[in-house]
């Protein structure tokens, strides 16, 4: 009976930090996601842009 409820609360603990780590991940995924943008977003599309009108 012991064992099982330390089972359970190693149990409640990795999901806790289970949830932690996720959350930490899609906070992580959410920074790289805008610095990308910020890396990509007007400048690569101002390259397009430039020659998309020097084709035609």
């Amino acid at each position: 009976m012991k064992n099982e409820l330390a089972l359970k609360q190693r149990i409640a603990e990795l999901e806790k930090l289970l949830a932690q780590k996720d959350a930490l991940i899609a906070a992580l995924e959410e920074r790289w996601r805008l610095a990308q943008q910020k890396q990509f977003g007007k400048s690569a599309e101002g390259f397009v842009a430039y020659f998309g009108d020097s084709e035609q």
